[in-house]
């Protein structure tokens, strides 16, 4: 009993730590979300997550001094799961930011872990779209890239730069050990799960089974710059199994080592 009483002030402790962090971090946070930074750079940035008509903005500063900061967020409504699905549309003026789909957000002690699909922002090569596996508790290193892959729908010529004007509808969706995606302009049908021009399925590290809440991504996001979350679903596969993608995971072709 006194084991058990220890590990749940553990628990507490590490809920309210990552609490008073998000709150220092991310100002202001609509009371209807719950959020985790991943890192912090610089370490005095932050972001502002609000909510209108059901569209997430998540906004920097023009005080901020850099890009570097990342953040994942959920909806405290949305209870967590382990199979599950993440759906949203990104919209903004450009593409420097980087918006993106977290799976499995699960708060840990003084900190956060997620799987995350993000849009490439490295060496503006916008249409590859990575996986990484982040843990903001690491010592060494708070996300670790799985996988980056070029989605040639997403571009208007062979330039990786030359891509498509926002709105992206993004989807991604974790079953077991596989992680499936994809993303494509809002304008045209959505194509199916096995399309390389618009996503792919890769395998994930032992270590990121546990459950989590389905959720969303942003980071690198300029001072003064903004984008939208809109349209956001969320899915438990475990009862909506028609969901599940057909396609094999595969191993990506790793076009960039991106940050």
């Amino acid at each position: 009993m006194a084991q058990a009483r220890a590990s749940f002030r553990a628990v507490a402790i590490g809920a309210l730590t990552l609490a008073a962090a998000a709150c220092a971090a991310i100002t202001p946070l609509d009371e209807s979300l719950g959020a985790g930074v991943i890192n912090r750079d610089p370490a005095t940035d932050v972001y502002g997550l609000t909510v209108s008509g059901g569209i997430v903005r998540s906004a920097a500063p023009s005080s901020n001094k850099g890009s570097g900061m990342r953040v994942v967020f959920w909806r405290k409504a949305d209870a967590a799961t382990t199979d599950q699905e993440s759906c949203a549309t990104w919209s903004a003026k450009n593409h420097q930011q980087q918006p993106g789909i977290a799976l499995r957000v699960h708060e840990v002690r003084n900190g956060v872990r997620a799987i995350t699909i993000t849009k490439n922002v490295w060496l503006t090569a916008y249409s590859v779209v990575n996986v990484h596996v982040m843990d903001s508790t690491s010592a060494t290193e708070p996300f670790v890239k799985i996988a980056g892959q070029d989605l040639p729908g997403l571009r208007n010529s062979a330039d990786l730069t030359d891509v498509k004007p926002y709105p992206w509808r993004s989807c991604a969706q974790v079953v077991g050990s596989t992680v499936s995606l994809k993303v494509w302009p809002a304008a045209q049908a959505e194509p199916a799960w096995d399309d390389p021009n618009y996503g792919y399925s890769v395998d994930l590290p032992a270590g990121w089974g546990a459950a989590g809440r389905p959720g969303f991504y942003i980071g690198h996001l300029p001072p003064g710059r903004s984008l939208d979350h809109s349209d956001l679903a969320v899915s438990d596969l475990a009862t909506t199994r028609t969901a599940e993608p057909t396609t094999t995971p595969r191993s990506p072709t790793h076009i960039l080592l991106a940050p």
